[in-house]
């Protein structure tokens, strides 16, 4: 018997939510869940594609596991805010989510995008 993928509810349990404008008309919030697995990738994924092209801030503090796709859909994004020139801040990561940003060789400082246009 072949496992099967989760369903769309399931994983919406693990959805980050949108916290909406936090500053001005155009920054948003995204609050990130207690478990960025596998089964939050997809959803992770969706939210960072509806809010791109704006100021954003990803809030970690809740995070309490971090995976390897997660940390790839986190790193992709940081360099598509970088490219657009846009400002990606990460606020107050929990020490779950640093450690396991150390272990794969980043850190939360150096996925936050300033704003500036690459070069």
């Amino acid at each position: 018997m072949t496992a099967r993928p989760p369903r769309a509810a399931a994983r919406s349990k693990a959805a980050p939510q949108a916290a909406g404008a936090s500053e001005g008309a155009e920054a948003r919030a995204i609050v990130l869940p207690e478990a960025l697995d596998n089964a939050a990738a997809a959803p992770l994924l969706d939210a960072l594609r509806a809010a791109r092209g704006g100021p954003l801030t990803l809030e970690a503090g809740g995070v309490r596991r971090l995976g390897g796709r997660c940390a790839q859909v986190l790193v992709s994004a940081a360099l598509s805010w970088r490219a657009d020139g846009a400002e990606l801040r990460i606020e107050a990561p929990s020490t779950e989510f640093s450690e396991a940003l150390r272990l794969l060789g980043f850190t939360p400082d150096g996925l936050a995008a300033s704003g500036g246009k690459a070069s």
